[in-house]
């Protein structure tokens, strides 16, 4: 039940990823989501807990839901080593997605001034 549950899950975020006109940013974006996924699930495993799908009303015994957290936290950590070059470029994606906040003496020097602009502009913040 376990191995139906997680292949549910990465076959989600795979349909999810061959989207038609998702930019690079959204990908991340659900990627990011699917690791949290994967991290929530692992620490209710280590609790007893399975809040996936088919386990939600299933006792589990300690030894094997402690090998079920080892399995999801491997899951999460092959997820980040594979989307390790997204990370490196997150600070990018979140001036992409808000460039509000987004820390004007770390962006490129030609977008600097829009910032500048953008950041003062009242109307655009509210």
């Amino acid at each position: 039940m376990f191995a139906a549950d997680v292949f549910e899950k990465l076959n989600e975020l795979n349909v999810t990823l061959q989207g038609k006109a998702l930019f690079a940013h959204e990908m991340w974006k659900h990627i990011k989501s699917f690791k949290a996924k994967l991290g929530l699930f692992a620490k209710q495993a280590g609790e007893g807990k399975f809040v996936i799908s088919l386990y939600y009303e299933n006792r589990v015994p300690e030894c094997v839901s402690a090998k079920i957290r080892d399995h999801l936290q491997s899951l999460e950590d092959e997820v980040t080593r594979r989307f390790q070059d997204f990370k490196k470029i997150d600070p990018k994606f979140n001036l992409l997605c808000y460039p509000i906040t987004a820390d004007i003496d770390t962006a490129l020097e030609e977008l600097q001034l829009e910032l500048i602009d953008l950041q003062s502009d009242h109307t655009v913040k509210s």
